[in-house]
């Protein structure tokens, strides 16, 4: 209860701390008295009012606004565009040298660029007086490095001279100003889409900032996801440790039964027991979590999980919450053991404290058939009506839970059966082995008890990192069914493939190449949501002739500068049907849908919709009669020193497929690694508890002559029984759940290889059993340590 409530509270208070967490103060116009920058946010009119998303594509300031602004006073102009050092970060970024003197970037070796072919490095190598190659958006080119500046966290920075940053990026981003704001914003009055910042509000000028948010966004996913299932694993914990202790009580009951008490009376007692424990557990569940929440503050910037502006705080509202429910799941699972125990006659209770004599109720089987019937319910309709929401986590999650559920409530009868079954085919011939079959058909609810946490434990282990993994296979062969080239293209760093390289390909003889530039539409649905779709800009006639798309409806043939090939995951998916979207730099134009595509690989539009962006890959099919080697060294030569790679065709689906998702790993990670923690307190509990309420049958084992060593070898056989019937649940679940993910991959993306978590279930299985011998061998060897009579004595 403590430790669930722990979870809990601290998962609460870093979900809380999300939506806590304020802007970073401005960093890079950190120095500037004011800042000047265009409005780079789409408003469009819907339903509910003013619709906002942030675009996609800089707009920068116009002439007219430079000059407007130049009449209050010195300005001076920065841009932000792609440059890197070759070998440098992936994320370096170039800027005028004018502009560093408002930033962090300080000098700390050599001087300014002075002339065109000099510039100023942050992080990466060159030492100072050495030439090297420095790649933009144009191409490579040569510079000597003349200064180094302190390395920050928020970028890496490149300085050139002001008028070479002007021939490398014309459009102007930012003006840093020093006149008075309300001088400038009388100058810039009447110009549309202008901000004037100052103070804190100079952060809306930086780049970083809504990538900031951004990632703050997926570390709110993170958490939620983590909180869900992680309450999930507590109820189910918390409300069968409580039934347990409740259940292995009824001899206590029936002699309050047989004295005169009453049924209430027995529930009256149970509830006031569970409600001072329970509320003891969960206070200090709550107390724990002060310390823990910070922690997993810190852990999850450390981990590069949140932005470096996170920290997680104190609060009272998820605590409250925490003791609320924790304490609540305790009084339902205590209540409705109670209830069972309390209905018995006292003679009927004193039978059941030795042989249980039903396994479940019937209202308990409805609902784990309930839950499973559910679970598949969700799962069938997920694969038929949908396949891409059948490998969404939020389909799969909540999946697995309710079949895990469903199962441990049948455990008690699902175990008696099981039990049988093994006895008729095992037909065991040894003292232990048949004495472990008869415990385990004598006591199924205890064995069912033992058996749940395992369940949990190699469960949401098996199913989960299965489905994930199954999910990115099917991500690969999706990417790879897009593909019809021999070779990709493929760059090192963030900002994409330079015209340079691009162009060295295209002009490459016996192969056809094709270049696709990422992009955004954005399109208004049900007049109440601005949806940013992912789009890629490529030229039609090359891009048909390397392109594995499968065509639904209509023909690639046709994509043209007015019309877009969209994929099934749009509402409108009629050809010849006009769509009013949005390109990557605001403007609205009219569309008429050429095709739609099988999947959703986004749509594509004509590298009219480019904007600035730069390839992220250059697909590459050798024409007939081609050698291979000798087409790939040309490859090779054609993007040496270009930061490119050059990746087989069949592995290019591999690697942009894993690539990504670097979030959604961590969370199967964060996910699993915490039911496994908490799930692993449980098996040690119940085990344990399960185990001392067998002391009396420990001193007679003794008493009948088995030695300490041939009692433990017992107990663990006896162990071994539910250990195994909780793993084999735990296999049946995983299946389940990975046949229905692997038919909605086949759906979705084509022929995927399912993937069969054998390490993930291996290395819950060997935790858990690992656990559960311990926890039946240590308490039996403590109970060993006094004579068997007294003990007996003693339970009597």
């Amino acid at each position: 209860m403590t430790l669930g409530v722990c979870l809990v509270s601290t998962l609460g208070l870093g979900l809380a701390a999300v939506f806590d967490t304020p802007d970073p103060a401005p960093r890079r116009y950190a120095a500037a008295p004011v800042v000047v920058h265009a409005d780079e946010k789409l408003r469009v009119l819907g339903g509910g009012g003013h619709l906002t998303r942030a675009l996609a594509e800089r707009l920068g300031l116009s002439p007219e606004v430079v000059a407007a602004v130049g009449t209050t006073g010195p300005v001076v102009i920065d841009r932000t565009f792609p440059a890197g050092v070759l070998g440098g970060p992936t994320d370096q970024v170039g800027h005028p040298w004018a502009a560093a003197a408002f930033t962090p970037y300080d000098l700390t070796a050599g001087r300014g660029p002075e002339l065109d072919d000099e510039i100023v490095l942050g992080a990466g190598p060159g030492a100072l007086g050495e030439r090297v190659r420095v790649l933009t958006a144009d191409g490579p080119g040569t510079y000597t490095v003349v200064g180094r500046t302190r390395v920050v966290d928020f970028e890496s920075a490149v300085f050139f001279t002001d008028p070479e940053a002007a021939r490398l990026s014309p459009r102007i981003d930012a003006l840093v100003a020093s006149a008075p704001p309300e001088a400038i914003a009388r100058a810039v009055h009447g110009t549309a889409h202008v901000h004037v910042r100052t103070g804190d509000a100079r952060r809306e000028a930086e780049p970083t900032t809504e990538r900031g948010r951004e990632d703050l966004d997926n570390t709110a996913i993170l958490l939620g996801v983590s909180a869900g299932v992680a309450g999930f694993v507590a109820v189910f914990v918390v409300a069968s440790t409580c039934a347990f202790g409740i259940a292995r009580r009824n001899g206590e009951f029936a002699l309050l039964r047989a004295v005169g008490a009453t049924p209430r009376d027995v529930r009256r007692t149970v509830l006031r027991e569970i409600t001072l424990v329970g509320a003891l557990a969960a206070a200090a569940g709550c107390a724990l979590s002060r310390p823990a929440a910070p922690a997993l503050g810190r852990a999850l910037v450390d981990e590069r999980l949140a932005p470096s502006a996170y920290t997680v705080g104190w609060s009272y509202l998820p605590p409250l919450i925490a003791f609320v429910t924790g304490l609540s799941v305790a009084w339902f699972g205590a209540w409705t053991a109670a209830r069972r125990a309390s209905r018995v006659r006292p003679l009927e209770a004193l039978r059941s404290a030795t042989v249980e004599q039903r396994p479940a109720t019937l209202g308990r089987v409805l609902m784990g058939l309930g839950c499973v019937g559910g679970a598949l319910a969700m799962l069938v309709q997920a694969v038929i009506a949908e396949p891409a929401s059948a490998l969404n986590r939020k389909q799969y999650i909540p999946v697995s839970m309710l079949l895990i559920t469903g199962v441990a409530v049948l455990a008690p009868i699902l175990v008696a059966s099981l039990a049988r079954a093994l006895a008729r085919i095992v037909r065991p011939t040894g003292p232990g082995a048949r004495l472990a079959l008869a415990n385990s058909l004598a006591a199924p609810r205890l064995m069912a008890s033992i058996a749940a946490p395992i369940l949990v434990t190699v469960g949401l282990a098996g199913a989960l990192v299965g489905v994930s993994d199954t999910v990115v296979e099917a991500k690969v062969s999706a990417v790879r069914n897009t593909v019809d080239a021999d070779f990709v293209v493929a760059p090192r760093n963030t900002a994409g493939l330079n015209r340079a390289v691009v162009d060295q390909l295209r002009a490459l003889p016996s192969m056809d190449a094709a270049a696709t530039v990422p992009t955004t539409v954005y399109g208004v649905e049900g007049g109440a949501a601005l949806i940013p779709r992912p789009a890629h800009a490529v030229d039609p006639a090359s891009w048909v002739r390397v392109t594995g798309v499968r065509v639904v409806a209509g023909s690639l043939a046709d994509l043209a500068d007015d019309t877009i090939v969209v994929d099934e995951d749009w509402t409108a998916r009629t050809v010849g049907q006009r769509v009013a979207v949005w390109s990557a730099d605001g403007t609205p134009v009219s569309l008429r849908i050429a095709a739609v595509v099988h999947g959703d690989p986004g749509a594509f539009v004509t590298t009219r919709y480019a904007g600035s962006s730069q390839a992220d890959a250059v697909y590459v099919k050798l024409r007939p009669g081609i050698d291979r080697s000798a087409a790939e060294a040309g490859l090779h030569t054609a993007t040496r020193d270009m930061a490119a790679d050059v990746v087989p065709a069949d592995r290019w689906g591999e690697q942009s497929a894993r690539g990504g998702g670097r979030h959604n790993r961590a969370g199967i990670a964060v996910i699993v690694g915490l039911a496994v923690l908490y799930t692993s307190v449980a098996i040690v509990n119940t085990t344990a508890m399960a185990t001392l309420d067998r002391r009396r049958y420990i001193a007679r084992l003794r008493l009948a002559g088995a030695t300490n060593g041939r009692v433990l070898r017992y107990l663990a056989g006896e162990t071994l029984i539910p250990i195994a019937l909780g793993v084999l649940f735990a296999l049946g679940v995983t299946a389940v759940q990975l046949t229905g993910t692997w038919i909605a991959a086949l759906r979705y993306a084509g022929p995927t290889d399912p993937v069969l978590p054998w390490a993930a279930l291996a290395g819950a299985t060997v935790i858990a059993t690992a656990l559960a011998l311990a926890a039946t061998v240590l308490p039996a060897r403590l109970a060993m340590c006094s004579s068997p009579i007294r003990e007996i004595e003693a339970q009597s």
